[in-house]
């Protein structure tokens, strides 16, 4: 039975970069689909009129747009990784501006003048191969053994590493242990074996650590594995590994099950070398932890900090609260232009890290809290900032920090989010509560070939 297919024009984006098409009063989105195209589309989900779109399937485009390219990745049609790569760069800047726009929307009501305070995207300086850290599932696909991002919607990894996103270095290694692993009938895979694969690496120093996930104890084959992939010199090639060569530094096992949601959970031990790689941001080193949280594009991160120091304004007189400051990196960069920065994050490890990182670069007038800022915050509201950063998870600010911050009332706010529904929320509660006013908004891309961008906005109080 043939599918049936619908035709419509593409008249824009959601969120997450499908094209969105109208038929018979009916919306729907439609995955790889530009704005301004023709297309036929075949629907893989009916809409609910009023509450939710239909899904399409791309099947044919009549007048392909000016900005569509050739996808780079061979995996990219099934891969759910990225979602722009039949876009030109410079379109994909436009859809992430449109994306923003939109999620910003209902805070005209509280600003007339929001959009014309919205920023053109920063444009990363790399637009492949700039991720520094990748969590890849493993699989044996009957003789062959893959280590890559899964499929949309799926438990099927889509190929062999992420040759878009990550570079030579990383997808050779990659590639080194899956053929071992191929080699090695025994070695469990699997819900119940090795199922994911961490890779960090230094953008700095170009030393990577790899950190193997599995159910259960570690197993017996990791012996083998070691004597196979500790490089004689750090610079050596393990013996199975295919031409791109491995700086390794570092070996680690994590047991953790099989699950939906975040594997990377605890603390990874320590097989071989250290799982600590050295980062450089602004003139400052950063350690990096398999567990920490950095920004995956080093180098764009440099360029959304430097805005987050334009937003603030530092004359080396303030005092500054860091909330959400994870291992401290704009802490750190805050702290050389404040008079006193204080971060708070709620995981104490990152914490733990944050502090080192600080008498690593030798700076002394910061300090770190781990715990809730909404319950640690009220004990030093007598130490009132005068400036608020915040850099909350895609969930946005917890209603309590947004309240803590407005019992405060620094004189100005910068916001960094990497989620525009979440930041138009907050934004909103302290547009409507707090007597601030947006300034600007500035979109940083730091996600190539994806969905996702990051915004710095400055806000101001008012004069009452």
């Amino acid at each position: 039975m043939s599918e049936k297919l619908f035709k419509g024009i593409v008249s824009g984006y959601n969120h997450q970069g499908m094209g969105v098409v109208r038929v018979e009063d009916a919306v729907y989105f439609v995955p790889g689909a530009l704005s301004g195209e023709e297309i036929a589309f075949a629907a893989i989900s009916v809409p609910v009129q009023g509450k939710k779109p239909g899904q399409g399937r791309l099947k044919e485009i009549f007048n392909p747009s000016s900005s569509r390219i050739q996808p780079a990745c061979p995996y990219y049609a099934d891969c759910g990784g990225c979602q722009l790569q039949h876009a030109s760069y410079p379109h994909q800047l436009e859809i992430k501006a449109k994306i923003l726009e939109r999620a910003l929307r209902p805070l005209a009501k509280l600003d007339p003048e929001i959009y014309g305070k919205q920023k053109p995207v920063l444009p990363s300086p790399e637009e492949s191969a700039y991720r520094n850290k990748g969590l890849f599932a493993v699989e044996r696909a009957e003789d062959r053994v893959l280590i890559g991002f899964y499929r949309q919607k799926s438990r099927i990894i889509a190929g062999q590493g992420c040759p878009r996103l990550f570079s030579r270095e990383v997808n050779g290694l990659a590639a080194a242990l899956a053929f071992w692993l191929e080699n090695r009938r025994e070695a469990l895979l699997g819900p119940d074996g090795l199922h994911h694969v961490m890779i960090r690496e230094s953008k700095t120093t170009g030393r990577l650590i790899l950190v193997l996930i599995g159910a259960g104890p570690k197993p017996a084959w990791l012996g083998d594995f070691l004597n196979t992939f500790i490089p004689r010199q750090p610079e050596d090639l393990p013996p199975c590994a295919p031409p791109p060569r491995q700086i390794l530094s570092g070996i680690g096992w994590l047991s953790s099950p099989y699950r939906d949601g975040p594997v990377l959970q605890g603390k990874p031990e320590t097989l071989w070398g250290s799982l600590v790689l050295v980062e450089q941001l602004l003139g400052l080193s950063f350690g990096i932890t398999p567990q920490s949280f950095f920004q995956v594009n080093t180098r764009q991160a440099a360029v959304l900090y430097e805005e987050v120091l334009k937003a603030a304004a530092l004359t080396g007189k303030e005092t500054v609260w860091d909330l959400y400051c994870g291992t401290g990196t704009i802490s750190l960069c805050l702290a050389r232009q404040a008079r006193q920065v204080l971060g708070v994050e709620y995981i104490e490890e990152a914490v733990e890290a944050a502090r080192k990182n600080a008498a690593v670069n030798q700076l002394k007038n910061l300090s770190f809290l781990a715990g809730p800022a909404e319950k640690l915050l009220p004990a030093y509201q007598g130490q009132a900032p005068d400036i608020v950063v915040l850099d909350p998870p895609a969930k946005g600010a917890a209603a309590a920090v947004l309240a803590a911050i407005l019992k405060a009332s620094p004189r100005r706010i910068v916001y960094v989010s990497c989620d525009p529904a979440t930041l138009s929320r907050d934004l909103q509660r302290l547009l409507a509560e707090g007597g601030y006013r947006i300034e600007y908004i500035q979109p940083v891309d730091l996600f190539p070939q994806t969905a996702h961008t990051e915004s710095c906005v400055l806000l101001q109080r008012t004069e009452k």
